[in-house]
């Protein structure tokens, strides 16, 4: 299945993630694991940690300092190759090494290769994509999307305390049914977050989530894509990409050339009647002039129930089979400032501006 990337190189913020608790402690040898011995597998990876804190100076948590604990081990032992030459620990590195903590210690997986601090500086966001208040590094949370609560690379989102703590280990049926309870409740609230936090959460994890084309036309694109988030549903990246050409200041140019790609005018006539019905409710209250006014007025949009309806009568008329082609017919057009990620020949077109842009089903834009 294709899959659409959101990819925008984007600095970190000077801030790092508040360390996740971690209860367990290691006493004694050999090693133990939350009460169970630790597998090779799990020491070599604890140990490797160990000597990651090394490598940037960092001394790691007093929990992991304990004797015979592989952490320290590997912290203790790496020390002196690194002594004069350590390399900095910038807030990304140690919001890096936290993560990689936190998933050691709660044994979740967490791939090294692809999560990088570089990677996690992309993460990076003004505003809570749920909460919509201002978020800084210090006190996001990275959060998966996915329900295996992974940390994969495309699956991570930066999160206000409050609305990771309302995603716990919920699953997307579940965050969907907290959308009613709130709605019943008097003040509009449950577990912390309204109904409409709620709402956002669910599109969020939906676009993380493959899920069958009659469920993904009744569900409103509530949240746009994040940074670096990978699409499972090719009809939710081709959503997503022509929703965002309207907050450039050629929308015009290139919305005409997602229009011209649509194989036949019956298809053509529903686009432009769901963007004559979307348009007129982003630009209510005057036209936004930031991109995250733009990111929220295009959300709060697809909300409406006769834009909704648009969007179910356009997609209805497309197959899975034609939804992967046009994406990736549109991945071809070069609209400027693309710059664009083959996931599937790893390959990278290198041609386009350094402008960063919504990628198409498949693709992913750097």
């Amino acid at each position: 299945m294709a899959q659409t990337a959101f990819a925008f190189d984007m600095p970190a913020q000077n801030s790092a993630l508040p360390p996740a608790p971690l209860p367990i402690s290691f006493r004694g040898t050999p090693p133990t694991h939350g009460g169970l011995a630790s597998s090779d597998d799990e020491f070599g990876a604890g140990f490797e940690i160990g000597q990651e804190h090394a490598r940037y100076g960092v001394v790691p948590p007093a929990q992991h300092l304990l004797p015979g604990h592989p952490v320290r081990q590997g912290w203790a032992l790496a020390q002196p190759g690194f002594s004069g030459r350590t390399r900095r620990a910038d807030p990304a590195v140690r919001i890096w090494l936290q993560l990689r903590l936190h998933a050691w210690q709660h044994r979740q997986a967490f791939d090294t290769l692809q999560l990088t601090p570089h990677y996690l500086r992309q993460l990076a966001v003004s505003r809570c994509p749920v909460a919509r208040r201002s978020l800084s590094l210090a006190e996001a949370h990275i959060t998966p999307l996915a329900p295996a609560g992974a940390y994969t690379a495309g699956q991570l989102v930066a999160l206000s305390p409050e609305a990771a703590k309302a995603r716990a280990q919920l699953s997307l049926a579940q965050v969907q049914a907290r959308i009613g309870q709130a709605r019943a409740e008097v003040d509009g609230m449950t577990e912390g977050l309204s109904a409409a936090e709620w709402t956002r959460l669910a599109a969020l994890m939906a676009l993380v989530t493959p899920l069958p084309a009659e469920t993904l036309t009744d569900m409103p694109m509530a949240a746009l894509p994040p940074n670096r988030v990978l699409l499972a549903n090719p009809l939710q990246g081709l959503q997503a990409l022509a929703m965002l050409q309207l907050a450039q200041p050629d929308w015009g140019l290139r919305v005409g050339r997602l229009v011209d790609a649509l194989p036949n005018a019956a298809l053509r006539r529903a686009f432009h009647l769901w963007l004559h019905r979307l348009l007129p409710r982003v630009w209510e209250g005057g036209r936004p002039t930031t991109p995250v006014q733009w990111r929220e007025r295009l959300e709060d949009a697809a909300l409406d129930g006769k834009v909704l309806v648009a969007w179910q009568r356009f997609a209805s008329q497309l197959s899975a089979t034609q939804t992967e082609a046009l994406l990736n017919q549109v991945s071809r057009l070069r609209l400027p400032g693309w710059q664009v990620l083959d996931h599937a020949a790893g390959t990278v077109d290198a041609s386009a501006s350094p402008v960063r842009h919504p990628a198409a089903a498949g693709a992913a834009l750097h």
